[in-house]
């Protein structure tokens, strides 16, 4: 289902409701970019996570794509909701929204028929979590300051004041141009008649917030018996007066501040989803996730942490269960999902290989999604995403059950069940996998988010670059090893690679006889640069 600014009311009550009774929700997004350089190769989950939280704050997400999963046990069968939401963001004086579009995702997103103009045209503003809950917290600070001064006796003309303190500075007569003078006198005239007059309000279009201030200014001193506001109303700016007694003042103001507090959830909009699923504690699947979920907290929760470990926390403080079905594939490993994945893991690939098996039973409710492919619409690749962890999910319980590991694993199965309020997996998948994401060009290639990770000894690493490209890992070895293949070789590219030493007691010798101490730069007529990993990591950060 497609989702924009024009449908998005009257489908809102729908996705929020079918989000609480769901058993897991698969995500995708689609970005203006991935990175805003080539990440080099990582031996480091500290530095990875520095690299790409620089990138993430710098691009936009602009669709995301959310797929619901119900199961019914009556029937065996699972049944599946789509929404491809367009997400546009709201923009300010203050807070211009500034970002960075990679014209090689531009040129990407179009060939796949992506519409910049419905984007733009039709996308959904939102509000950050921590925007709220700090916008929320200043408006219970100013109900506190009204709630105070509604309790207390003073005059009509002290009451008229209002309950706030004024912070900012008079306006004194010569900053005020004549312009604003002039017409400040014949809304006097006006004003005079009015408050003579049995009406009741009064209403002027001035569209200068100078002039409103200082107006606001004037007629407290002016008119201390009147109600003095503004408010914005078919496009045009208002200057308010209304003539009130003691109690209607009180409730004007409190009625401003429900007015606030509602405004501050309608802001919300798309983040609404991800407050549920705080809430509920949803198991949330990706594919080849990191970015995602990177993208997420920066997107719908608040800046970045500036750190990895900071960054796992608020990840455990926000979310639930996280399953990255890219990682699954690969820690599986092809032969116990029945071939699965031998040869490539990309979302595409897996799900051709996976949609025409036969269990589970799926229902896929978008009947857009049925006729046709849609790769890289964000509602459509969540949609293949938890098709895949459903698919993969039951070769991996079948081959459990094969192996008679448990007697009663069939009654478990993949299957969802509701515990106390909470949704939750009880399967190996829950077990095995929950937290563990796929890391691109880092070693160790995965992330444990909710545990502890795989540490590297860094001290055996070394960067090797500069070199021929027709040298290959037998031209390698002859270079560096001649005591047998102590070490091991991962690839960057045709002209560098890292090396990796087997053996830590020949950290020492290898470095004297072959690495670049003094200079990490190429020497001439030398055939190669190597260099520790140490001097290697410097050169980005």
């Amino acid at each position: 289902m497609d989702v924009t600014i024009s449908n998005w009311e009257e489908i809102k009550p729908d996705l929020l409701q079918d989000l609480e009774c769901c058993n897991f929700v698969s995500f995708d997004f689609e970005l203006t970019g991935l990175s805003l350089t080539q990440p080099p190769m990582f031996y480091n989950l500290d530095l990875y996570y520095k690299f790409h939280k620089e990138s993430v704050s710098s691009f936009l997400t602009i669709q995301l794509g959310v797929t619901t999963h119900h199961y019914s046990e009556k029937n065996d069968k699972w049944t599946v909701n789509s929404y491809n939401i367009w997400m546009f963001p709201i923009s300010s004086r203050k807070d211009p929204k500034i970002k960075t579009f990679s014209c090689s995702a531009f040129e990407f997103l179009r060939s796949h028929n992506f519409d910049f103009n419905k984007w733009i045209d039709e996308g959904i503003p939102w509000k950050r979590t921590k925007e709220f809950e700090d916008g929320l917290e200043n408006i219970k600070k100013d109900q506190k300051l009204i709630e105070e001064w509604a309790k207390k006796e003073m005059s009509l003309q002290e009451r008229a004041k209002g309950p706030f303190p004024q912070t900012q500075n008079k306006i004194r007569k010569e900053q005020v141009k004549q312009q604003v003078l002039e017409e400040y006198y014949k809304f006097c005239e006006q004003v005079s008649e009015w408050v003579d007059s049995e009406g009741n309000e009064f209403k002027y279009n001035q569209r200068s917030p100078f002039a409103r201030r200082y107006w606001y200014q004037k007629f407290r001193k002016k008119y201390p018996n009147l109600l003095i506001d503004t408010s914005y109303e078919n496009g045009k700016h208002m200057f308010c007066l209304k003539k009130c007694n003691e109690e209607e003042m009180k409730d004007h103001y409190l009625q401003k501040i429900q007015d606030k507090i509602f405004y501050q959830h309608e802001q919300l909009e798309i983040t609404e989803i991800f407050l549920i699923i705080k809430e509920k504690q949803i198991p949330i699947v990706g594919h080849n996730c990191w970015l995602d979920l990177l993208h997420i907290y920066n997107a719908f929760i608040d800046d970045l942490p500036e750190t990895l470990q900071e960054f796992k926390t608020k990840v455990k403080e926000n979310f639930g269960p996280i399953y990255d079905t890219k990682i699954i594939t690969e820690l599986s490993g092809s032969e116990k999902l029945n071939g699965i994945g031998a040869t490539n893991t990309s979302l595409s690939f897996l799900y051709n290989e996976v949609k025409e098996l036969k269990k589970p039973q799926i229902e896929i409710s978008a009947d857009r999604y049925l006729s046709s492919e849609f790769c890289h619409e964000a509602g459509y690749d969540s949609l293949m995403t938890g098709v895949i962890f459903l698919r993969i999910s039951e070769i991996l319980l079948q081959n459990e059950e094969n192996e008679g590991q448990e007697q009663n694993i069939r009654k478990r199965k993949l299957n969802a069940i509701r515990c106390d309020q909470d949704f939750v997996l009880k399967s190996i998948v829950n077990q095995e996998f929950n937290g563990k994401v796929k890391m691109f060009r880092c070693m160790p290639n995965m992330l444990n988010l909710f545990g502890q990770d795989i540490k590297i000894n860094l001290d055996r690493m070394f960067y090797l670059s500069d070199f021929n490209k027709e040298w290959d890992n037998n031209k390698i070895f002859k270079t560096f090893d001649s005591q047998n293949n102590f070490f091991k070789i991962n690839w960057i590219d045709d002209t560098s690679c890292f090396i990796e030493l087997r053996n830590k007691n020949k950290i020492s010798e290898f470095t004297k006889q072959f690495v670049n101490n003094k200079n990490i730069k190429k020497k001439k007529n030398q055939e190669y640069l190597l260099i520790t990993y140490v001097d290697y990591q410097k050169q980005f950060f």
